[in-house]
């Protein structure tokens, strides 16, 4: 028996597989048929290596997984060195580590790596790879490459089986943290061979540790990932893991895009899910639901669980900003909505946290996880929108954690001048430009449009830009940014030529983007132009069932309609598609729908009572600019002289962006309409109105008199 499992442990026994891999991979999946459990790991302590002298048996784990666990009192191979000279070697690596002397540590295995056995070997590998604010020199280093071929060299020669299981799943792991890619040793990971190995002997933490790492080195390992969530595994995993391990795991399947759907069916047993929340950290369980979330399993287990008031206070109590983030994240993501949570998150104390500690993906992720689930979030809003914080997110923050971060106060109602005034400076106008993509740009323009908030240098860095970023827009990022574009009062000819280019893009889309689309072309007053854009739009939106569309969007389909006919474009509505549906009808009721019964403005009510009060008639308000009485409720005019086609437009401050104090999209569009159709228009603006209302009434009515003599 001692013979067999010396010849075992030297890997003389090999089976060879059907195919060929390279000669260093052939030598790293020669880890033997047998499933050792006494191998020794990078985890152990020198103290521990008299473990190695055990009897060889059969055996069967409690959870059904076979193994042989066959140690020998004979040396390990034949470049093991005595007992005491490993420990004394091992004390030396780790006294390096303990200094965190790297380079001591290299020297020192430069010069004994030929006498290293595996725990030496695991050791060294671990002491580096906690050395991680130095990885980068250490990788680039003559010495530590040195080192590092000659252990591979010696995989080469033995085979895995001398390392061990778990030095494997150390050594890999290593191998991620550090970032040493294209690695033989770490493809052979991967091989079929070296992954029955690691599911029949490895603990918890080895298979974690392995998974983990292949996820962070960006290796897909489909075969690891089945393995591991065959049955069998996933059931000792759930019952021997602990939280850590779990969480590692299925984060490391969402990271690679595996959707492990037994290991995400266990993890949501209620069994399971209590076991998370009384023994995780806050970390792990984040991390859990990130994954699951990410990877599309509802989880509504998990969730209610993280929603007790018990785990929420420890997220509070213990989390870092990174765990807290994650978590509100993924209950977004998933459809909870966590009024705990977000109760908890919005706390004065909790804030400050986050505001001091947490990095600008944090503080992005968690906003927009606010507003994703409609909570205000004031207290959040409020501390985001200070100019510590601002500064230090337009420093710090990448192009997609800026754009999150507008996007969501505008999405609150939040109007976040700050904000809006640092995005609109040269420095992170160009950030956008450089470094975003189109969702980027797309949510930003949007969000200004929002918030009412004016930023030409954006818009004109946009549009003198070579735009190779409109190559890459889904049909969402085009009409949020024509949108935007239009309700600012932004009608370049070449953003909207270049948005017409990608018109088959939108009509892929929802019915909303097309809607939204053919709004914007119509606010530009470039129907005309863009006939055949327009004309394209328009077609797809009679073909959608009527189902699909809501009542803003059939608002945003009769605004299209009017608009063109003003331009001298017709657009047909398509009522008899054979599927009972009248368009016509929907339009028209959306349109009356619109506004209707809206007060009167104490501005509209003041100039009217002012205008009979000194003697001026013949006028209405909320009048309709259309014959046939078209168009409903849209686009009335607040008073009008109708015989006279005088029209007198109240802007109040909706009206205008800030902080030029310019008229926003709606209503230059507006007053371009009326003239089109013969109206003779004056714009009062709310500025005016305080310096009128200043007035005596004797001057108030020379500046009425004055200003409708123009236009009569």
């Amino acid at each position: 028996m001692k013979c067999l499992a010396v010849l075992l442990m030297l890997g003389l026994l090999v089976t060879t597989s059907a195919f060929t891999f390279p000669p260093i991979i052939q030598a790293l999946t020669r880890m033997g048929s047998s499933r050792g459990k006494g191998l020794l790991s990078l985890s152990e302590e020198p103290a521990k290596l008299h473990q190695a002298e055990m009897e060889v048996s059969d055996t069967t784990l409690s959870d059904g997984r076979k193994a042989l666990s066959r140690v020998t009192k004979e040396p390990l191979s034949r470049h093991d060195t005595s007992r005491s000279k490993a420990i004394e070697q091992n004390k030396r690596i780790m006294e390096f580590g303990i200094r965190r002397d790297w380079r001591g540590l290299l020297q020192y295995a430069d010069e004994k790596r030929n006498e290293f056995n595996n725990v030496n070997w695991a050791t060294m590998w671990s002491k580096l790879r906690g050395m991680r604010r130095e990885a980068m020199v250490i990788k680039n280093d003559k010495v530590f490459n040195r080192v590092r071929e000659d252990f591979e060299r010696r995989i080469e020669d033995d085979g895995m089986g001398w390392l061990g299981v778990h030095g494997v799943a150390n050594v890999v792991h290593a191998y991620a943290v550090m970032g040493i890619r294209g690695s033989a040793f770490v493809e052979a990971v991967e091989s079929e061979d070296v992954v029955t190995k690691i599911m029949s002997e490895g603990k918890p933490q080895a298979i974690a540790n392995t998974i983990w790492a292949m996820a962070r080195m960006g290796h897909k390992a489909p075969t690891l990932a089945k393995a591991i969530d065959s049955e069998d595994v996933v059931k000792y995993l759930m019952r021997e893991g602990k939280p850590q391990e779990i969480a590692n795991i299925i984060w490391a399947m969402a990271r690679l895009g595996h959707k492990a759907p037994n290991l995400a069916r266990a993890i949501e047993s209620k069994e399971v899910v209590t076991k998370l929340m009384r023994e995780g950290k806050p970390q792990e369980i984040a991390n859990i639901i990130w994954a699951m979330a990410t990877l599309g399993h509802e989880a509504p287990t998990l969730a209610r669980d993280i929603e007790s008031k018990e785990v929420v206070r420890k997220l509070m109590r213990e989390g870092k900003p990174q765990a807290i983030a994650n978590i509100i994240w993924a209950m977004a993501r998933l459809g909870h909505e966590a009024p705990n949570l977000a109760r908890a998150i919005e706390s004065e104390d909790v804030v400050k946290y986050l505001m001091r500690e947490g990095k600008p993906q944090e503080i992005a992720n968690i906003i927009w996880a606010m507003a994703t689930l409609g909570h205000e979030a004031p207290t959040l809003a409020r501390a985001i929108e200070s100019e510590k914080v601002v500064t230090y997110l337009m420093s710090e923050g990448k192009p997609q954690e800026i754009a999150n971060i507008i996007w969501a106060m505008a999405t609150l109602g939040h109007e976040a001048p700050t904000l809006a005034r640092a995005i609109e400076s040269d420095e992170v106008v160009t950030k956008l430009l450089r470094k975003g993509n189109s969702q980027n740009i797309a949510n930003t323009i949007w969000a200004m449009s929002k918030l009412k908030y004016d930023c030409p240098r954006l818009v004109h860095a946009l549009a003198g830009s070579d735009w190779e970023i409109m190559g890459s827009c889904t049909d969402q990022e085009i009409s949020n940014t024509a949108l935007g574009l239009a309700d600012l009062g932004y009608f370049d000819k070449r953003i909207f030529e270049r948005i017409g280019k990608h018109v088959n893009v939108v009509i892929g889309g929802s019915h909303q983007d097309i809607c939204n689309t053919l709004w914007a072309f119509s606010i530009s007053g470039l129907i005309a132009k863009h006939e055949e854009t327009v004309g394209i739009l328009w077609d797809e939106a009679m073909k959608r069932p009527l189902t699909e569309f809501k009542s803003k969007d059939w608002t945003q389909l009769e605004i299209a309609r009017l608009f063109a006919r003003s331009e001298g474009v017709h657009l047909e509505v398509v009522d008899n598609d054979g599927r009972g549906g009248n368009r016509s009808e929907m339009m028209e009721r959306a349109a009356n729908e619109n506004v209707t019964n809206k007060p009167a403005t104490r501005f509209e009510r003041d100039i009217a009572n002012d205008l009979k009060r000194f003697g001026f008639s013949g006028f209405e308000t909320e009048v309709t600019p259309f014959d046939n009485r078209e168009g409903g409720n849209l686009l009335k005019i607040d008073i009008a002289w109708k015989k006279e086609k005088v029209a007198l437009e109240l802007d109040g401050p909706f009206h205008f962006l800030s902080p030029s104090n310019e008229r926003d999209g709606t209503t230059k569009a507006k007053k371009r309409l009326l003239k089109s159709l013969g109206w003779k228009v004056l714009n009062f603006s709310y500025l005016q109105n305080m310096k009128y209302g200043k007035l005596s009434d004797e001057n108030k009515k020379k500046l009425l008199v004055g200003w409708l003599k123009k236009l009569v």
